[in-house]
């Protein structure tokens, strides 16, 4: 990493630029030698390796002072004396090209020469040693990518990152401090290097918290602390001497911050600081795929219940239509989710038939239990009673006994006499049904609606109900929808409406006047969603029809 001393034997290969200091000190009648960090001579050789270190002479005391102080300018130690050129890496010395004696005629062009070739030796090693820095990082990088992706689970996640980090960086202690997002606070989830029990304690220090809750945004996302004083002093317990912190930040937003301490004094370069910087943010890349993990677990885990509760909701459905003689009655529900609060229900009432449609506020789980609660109470007290404005008064008391303000339902109750053709009905604020007769003079086909209706179940508790009595004749056709027939809409966001429900019965029974009741109502849809087209539906839609033979 940056600001490492280098010394430029760490850079030579084959032992070229001995080789050149040898050529120029024949050239120019001098002696010019290459040293390394400590000082000692670097000389060319015949073997495989092409160089070798030796120990330094006597006369080269002046060349290892000259390194150690890391002069930018050369040193010349007098006339045809030593003229010494520092070699610089990272800005911090790491050798020397020395000239010495020589014909004085040439001594002027050779030290040129030599503080040339400092220079760009200088230049190149420092290019070099920046170029290594950069694969380490991209290294440590992939290093650490490769341990994130391994591991699974947050707290793996983060003990695998707080560990690799200080690891590749050469910490000696770590804690991750982390926002919980299903508590919204704050907590310390992983640890290294450092005993759990102090870190609870210090976890308890109001000084301390107000360290870990400082804003380091400021600062680049990167901070260095000195913990001898201040509010991190409290690690001073633990031996820290010196702490980084780097912000964990994923699309701007704040999930906490990553801190590594040392138990020896540190200085962090701004390599270091950028490499934290960086391993921040793929830290904090990892924790929120852990969290939108954890959270597509949780996901998965509701919509395993949910599809439970929908094939309940199912079963709760007639799984087959009933068969009365003279009736041929035919259902159809869809629903937008997979749990609806629409409800169609069929009861089996001596000779005569009942059947029941209602639409509960609402859509999904709530709706889908209410509309259980619902069918649940009628069915329960319609076994036992014969008028439908009692029965549907004691299942309101109930529903606005167990529910709230705003959860209620629109209910369709009817009785159906086979025999006499005589419906008994009572309306809790649902859609009127409808009758469709043939004229026996012209053929026509006109729409009765059923329009007497009450307040919807669970509003009012002492809500009272009417019950009706409508005598069919054969051949009529009573449908019973609920409003997410009507309520479909188009992308000009016009409803389907219920002149556009009537218009469609009409059409079809004009050319299919002896169509059954399953064909009636799948046109009745058909044409709904062809109006409705690619648009998404937005509520349940629940068609009843009974054809009278």
């Amino acid at each position: 990493m940056t600001g490492r001393r280098l010394t430029i034997a760490d850079f030579l290969t084959d032992g070229i630029l001995a080789r050149i200091c040898d050529s120029a000190a024949t050239l120019a009648g001098a002696d010019v030698t290459l040293h390394d960090l400590d000082g000692r001579r670097i000389v060319h050789t015949d073997d495989e390796r092409r160089w070798r270190i030796c120990d330094a002479a006597p006369e080269d005391h002046m060349v290892h002072e000259a390194i150690q102080r890391g002069l930018e300018q050369p040193v010349v130690t007098g006339p045809g004396g030593e003229t010494i050129f520092v070699l610089r890496v990272y800005d911090l010395p790491s050798g020397a090209i020395v000239v010495r004696g020589g014909d004085p005629a040439k001594r002027a062009l050779c030290d040129e020469f030599a503080g040339l070739i400092a220079e760009k030796v200088s230049q190149f090693c420092d290019r070099d040693a920046r170029l290594q820095d950069r694969h380490s990082e991209l290294a440590v990088l992939f290093r650490l990518s490769s341990l994130l992706v391994g591991a699974r689970g947050m707290g793996s996640i983060l003990s695998t990152a707080l560990t690799s980090v200080i690891d590749v960086l050469g910490m000696d202690a770590g804690i991750v401090h982390l926002l919980d997002v299903r508590t919204a606070e704050y907590d310390i989830p992983a640890v290294a290097g450092l005993d759990p029990d102090f870190v609870e304690a210090l976890n308890h220090s109001s000084r301390f918290q107000k360290w870990l809750h400082r804003d380091i945004r400021a600062k680049g996302g990167v901070e260095v602390t000195t913990v001898e004083e201040g509010d991190a002093a409290d690690l001073t317990r633990a031996g820290i001497v010196s702490a980084v912190s780097a912000a964990l930040r994923f699309k701007g937003r704040h999930l906490g911050t990553l801190h590594l301490f040392t138990r020896n004094a540190r200085e962090f370069e701004s390599g270091e600081m950028a490499m934290l910087r960086i391993i921040g943010e793929q830290v904090a890349l990892a924790v929120t795929g852990a969290e939108m993990a954890q959270i597509e677990r949780q996901h998965r885990q509701v919509q395993r219940q949910v599809q439970l509760a929908a094939a309940v909701q199912r079963r709760m459905l007639p799984n087959h239509m009933p068969t009365v003689s003279g009736l041929d009655i035919a259902a159809r529900y869809e629903s937008c989710f997979e749990l609806g609060g629409d409800l169609y229900d069929f009861l089996e009432l001596g000779s005569s038939v009942g059947f029941v449609v209602g639409d509960v506020v609402g859509k999904g789980v709530p709706a889908a239990l209410l509309m259980a609660s619902v069918r649940a109470t009628l069915r329960a007290h319609a076994a036992d009673m014969y008028h439908l404005d009692d029965i549907m008064t004691l299942v309101n008391m109930a529903l606005t006994r167990d529910t709230r303000d705003n959860e209620f339902a629109t209910v369709f109750y009817g009785v159906l006499d086979p025999a006499s053709l005589m419906l008994t009905y009572c309306n809790a604020g649902h859609e009127p049904p409808i009758i469709l007769r043939r004229r026996t003079d012209t053929g026509a086909w006109t729409i009765e609606s059923l329009l007497v209706s009450g307040l919807p179940l669970g509003i009012e508790a002492g809500a009272a109900y009417d019950r009706q009595l409508c005598r069919l004749r054969r051949g009529d056709i009573l449908i019973a929808m609920t409003d997410g027939v009507m309520d479909a809409l188009n992308f000009d966001d016009e409803r389907f409406g219920r002149e556009r429900v009537h218009e469609s019965l009409l059409t079809f029974l004009a050319g299919n006047p002896d169509a059954d009741a399953r064909a009636i109502i799948d046109h009745v849809i058909w044409d709904m969603r062809r109006f409705r087209g690619l648009r998404a539906e937005t509520d349940d839609a629940t068609v009843v029809a009974i054809r009278v033979g």
